[in-house]
């Protein structure tokens, strides 16, 4: 029945024009032919809008939308998927590349889940591959997942995701203060009828130098090491403020869609983040993250988890 429906693809653009012709034609010379893609572009000043306007011209299943101001990622791709009118919505970043046969295999596997995602293979900036699973690199935990694993684990890429359109009644608008859409959308898709996984890479996965992924990848420069440690520590401290509205968001909107099991988690996670983010109680902070100790760092060893553990105190006291 889901054979033949409109797909469409939305993809926010911004000073991509490195990589996005490459991520363009991988779109429209899918094996699947009934799609649309939507770019959001957010008012980009490198020739982005010109190349796009070039396929625009050339394919009907292209169309633009330049926002008059910068709006930041999130609110970028909120804007692409708000016009986007297939059945189903597959999210695109603007720098990766699709295997031909990514739209059709997702198709023919979403069944009655309302999202589905797949694996990625990890590309470097000449387009070379780094690893072939993204699912086995990061030790992703894809199975059996609830609410607390999306939220403190997230193993859903934005980029390898479709789902039902009629997803976003509930997912528009985005949240005010939403770090990241993907995570936003697994979590109500899982309160919906559930996610699923294609284990196959799907998609080649861009790093970039700034890229999360990429500054894993050890370097010898000392100046590029204490560059990495200061924006991990920015990075740490923006992803706790996050986490606590994501968390208060989901309570607030959702109750009626969690268990009380479920609802006794979020509120200690919610409780352990505002001491975190104030730096106050430390104490019971740590009786929280040990209580949920199987809850973070998830596939992690067990002295991954004791350092993190143990890291609340220098978290809150430096």
């Amino acid at each position: 029945m889901t054979k033949h429906v409109k797909v469409s693809i939305a993809l926010a653009s911004y000073n991509g024009h490195r990589y996005l012709k490459e991520q363009i034609q991988s779109i429209l010379n899918q094996t699947y032919h009934n799609i649309e893609l939507i770019i959001s572009d957010d008012h980009s000043c490198d020739g982005t809008q010109d190349l796009i306007s070039k396929f625009v011209n050339s394919d009907t299943r292209v169309s633009l939308i330049v926002n008059n101001d910068r709006r930041g990622f999130v609110n970028n791709f909120e804007n692409a998927i708000s016009h986007c009118s297939g059945e189903f919505i597959a999210l695109a970043d603007q720098d990766d590349i699709w295997e031909l046969d990514k739209i059709d295999k997702l198709v023919r596997g979403i069944g009655a889940f309302s999202l589905i995602h797949s694996d990625a293979s990890l590309i470097n900036m000449s387009g070379n591959c780094i690893f072939n699973s993204y699912t086995l690199t990061a030790k992703k935990n894809i199975l059996n997942l609830d609410v607390v694993d999306v939220i403190l684990n997230n193993p859903v890429t934005g980029c390898t995701t479709m789902f039902h359109h009629s997803l976003l009644d509930k997912a528009l608008p985005f949240p005010e203060k939403l770090a990241v859409h993907d995570k936003w959308l697994a979590l109500l898709a899982l309160l919906d009828q559930g996610i699923v996984y294609y284990d196959e890479p799907l998609v080649k996965y861009r790093q970039h130098d700034g890229n999360q992924i990429g500054a894993a990848i050890k370097s010898k420069s000392l100046i590029v090491k204490y560059k990495k440690l200061r924006l991990n520590k920015e990075r740490i401290i923006h992803n706790e403020k996050y986490q606590y509205e994501l968390i208060k968001t989901l309570i607030n909107n959702q109750e009626k869609s969690l268990s009380i099991s479920m609802l006794k988690e979020l509120n200690l996670l919610k409780i352990y983040y505002e001491n975190i983010i104030n730096k106050k109680f430390p104490v019971i902070a740590f009786i929280i993250r040990c209580f949920l100790f199987t809850r973070f760092e998830k596939g992690k060893s067990f002295k991954v988890k004791i350092i993190a553990l143990f890291s609340i105190f220098k978290r809150i006291f430096c």
